[in-house]
C-alpha cells in the first residue's frame, strides 16, 4: 500500500535521527506522504520512500498473515472487553460483527481498542439486528455504499474494499434475521455480488444467514 513518494522540490529528506519523532507526530498513514518536518532553523524536510517503507515495513500487512473474524454478537455494548480478550491470541486486521443491536448514533462510540469502525449498518425501526466491520487503524480501506440494498431483517449488509499489497480484498458482512424472507435475501445477495465482482478484485463474504443446511426444505432455494 506504500506507493512511491520522493522529496518534493526544494525539501530535503527528513534526517534519520528525527524520523521517530516525526513518524509518532504523523500517526495517520496518508499523512505519511503529505506532511512534512520543519527545524528549528526553519529548513523544511519530506519523508523519501525509503525512509517510509522501511518504518512502515512491521505494519505493512501481506496476504499470508491475514486474518479475517466473523462473530455473532447478539448485543456488544457490555461485551467489548470479552470480545478484545478473546481477540488477543488471534489479532484479526479485519472483524465482522453480526447483530450489534446498536443505533447510529450508539455504534461510532464502541471502543474495540485497534480496531476502527469501517462500515456498518444499524436498524430504524426494529430492535437489534445490524451488521458491522472494524478495521485495524493503520489499514488503509474504502467503504463501499450498499444503503440502498439494505432491508430490516430480510436484508443487512455492509462492505469495505481493501488493499493488501497488490491484491484488492472486498469484505462483506451480512445478516438475515430468522424470520427475514430467504428468497428476497437471496436475490439481493445476487444483485449486491453482480455489482461488487470483478476479475481483479476478491470478495470474501462473512455473515450469518439464519439457514439450517441440514434440512432439505431450508436449502431448497439455494
Amino acid at each position: 500500500m506504500v506507493n512511491s513518494h520522493t522529496s518534493h522540490i526544494g525539501e530535503e529528506p527528513v534526517p534519520q535521527n528525527n524520523l521517530t519523532s516525526f513518524f509518532n507526530n504523523n500517526c495517520n498513514l496518508k499523512s505519511y506522504f503529505k506532511a512534512s518536518y520543519q527545524n528549528s532553523e526553519g529548513k523544511t524536510y519530506k519523508c523519501t520512500t525509503n525512509q517510509i517503507k522501511q518504518h512502515l515495513r512491521p505494519h505493512i500487512h501481506s496476504l499470508t498473515n491475514f486474518k479475517i473474524v466473523h462473530q455473532n454478537v447478539r448485543g456488544i455494548t457490555h461485551k467489548t472487553e470479552e470480545l478484545l480478550i478473546s481477540l488477543s491470541q488471534v489479532n484479526p486486521q479485519v472483524l465482522c460483527l453480526i447483530e450489534h443491536h446498536l443505533r447510529h448514533e450508539e455504534i461510532s462510540i464502541i471502543n474495540l481498542g485497534q480496531h476502527t469502525l469501517g462500515a456498518y449498518y444499524c436498524r430504524r425501526n426494529f430492535k437489534q439486528g445490524g451488521v458491522s466491520i472494524f478495521i485495524l487503524n493503520n489499514i488503509l480501506f474504502d467503504v463501499i455504499d450498499l444503503e440502498q440494498f439494505n432491508k430490516e431483517k430480510d436484508f443487512e449488509i455492509c462492505a469495505l474494499k481493501i488493499q493488501i499489497m497488490s491484491t484488492y480484498l472486498i469484505v462483506l458482512c451480512v445478516y438475515r434475521s430468522p424470520s427475514g424472507n430467504f428468497p428476497y435475501f437471496l436475490t439481493q445477495l445476487e444483485i449486491v455480488l453482480n455489482k461488487l465482482y470483478k476479475i481483479s478484485t476478491n470478495i470474501i463474504l462473512c455473515g450469518d444467514f439464519n439457514v439450517n443446511f441440514f434440512s432439505i426444505t431450508s436449502r431448497a432455494p439455494l
